[in-house]
């Protein structure tokens, strides 16, 4: 008996009916075949591959705020060879992870995303699937507070 890869489960999960049920029929940007992988490292997604019902209401909350962040995110684009974003308070890094996962795989657009967040748990945490994900490059999490941040940013760039 062999075993079905994540993706394989999410390719017989994810039907037509399954999506539309969960998405309201609305085309978001982070579908829950194709950002599978994505989506059960963020726990959104469980080993089956279903959603969770608690999990419906993150899913469609950070697809709308990426969705938010789109027009931004690709005027800036056309303005800037890569992308700096800061997530100040990033927590488990929902939105620091879609942001940079859309740049990479929805718009092709060369993104540095750093999250911070006092709490050394998350971010440790977050490190971690970003390694998983391989995000790595275009993500990077540090355990500092936002004034600190500043104060080290402000010594790194003086004369």
């Amino acid at each position: 008996m062999t075993q079905l890869t994540f993706r394989q489960k999410a390719e017989k999960h994810w039907t037509p009916e399954r999506v539309s049920k969960v998405t309201g029929g609305k085309k978001l940007l982070i579908q829950p075949l194709q950002g599978s992988e994505l989506l059960r490292t963020l726990g959104l997604l469980s080993g089956d591959a279903s959603m969770p019902a608690d999990a419906v209401r993150k899913y469609l909350q950070i697809n709308h705020m990426v969705a938010q962040l789109a027009p931004l995110i690709k005027d800036l684009s056309t303005r800037f060879p890569v992308l700096r974003v800061l997530d100040c308070g990033c927590g488990n890094s929902y939105l620091t992870f879609l942001l940079a996962w859309c740049c990479r795989h929805v718009w092709n657009v060369e993104v540095a995303v750093t999250g911070i967040d006092t709490r050394s748990d998350v971010i440790a945490k977050s490190a971690e699937r970003a390694r998983t994900l391989g995000l790595e490059g275009s993500l990077a999490f540090e355990t500092v507070s936002v004034q600190d941040f500043k104060k080290t940013r402000e010594t790194e760039l003086a004369p």
